[in-house]
């Protein structure tokens, strides 16, 4: 089953100072997790680029990569259904160091 039941508890997953190397930003839950959203904030001066994936450990699917957001800006990433079946994670890196704080938030289906 790809599509889980969402009508599961709403959780969130929060991220701070995103580093230069892929890095689970969603760990394997063991069930499925419908994500609703991912907000990333580049928190400096300047453009500040972010890159993410969903990965089974064999392969890797980019929804963005070296995207680019502007300096004090927020993006919200929410145009696409993406579902965490058990053994995915989602992962991300950040172009600058400690520039990106990441947020998702996501339904864990029971």
């Amino acid at each position: 089953m790809i599509f889980g039941s969402t009508n599961g508890p709403r959780v969130e997953f929060v991220t701070s100072d995103l580093g230069t190397s892929l890095e689970t930003i969603v760990a394997d839950q063991g069930s499925p997790v419908h994500i609703e959203s991912i907000n990333f904030c580049n928190k400096t001066g300047s453009a500040a680029t972010v890159t993410l994936c969903k990965t089974d450990g064999a392969s890797d699917h980019y929804y963005l990569h070296t995207f680019s957001i502007a300096a004090h800006e927020p993006y919200l990433f929410k145009e696409h259904a993406i579902v965490l079946t058990a053994g995915q994670t989602l992962r991300a890196l950040a172009g600058t160091a400690d520039a990106i704080d990441v947020s998702v938030i996501g339904i864990q289906a029971r």
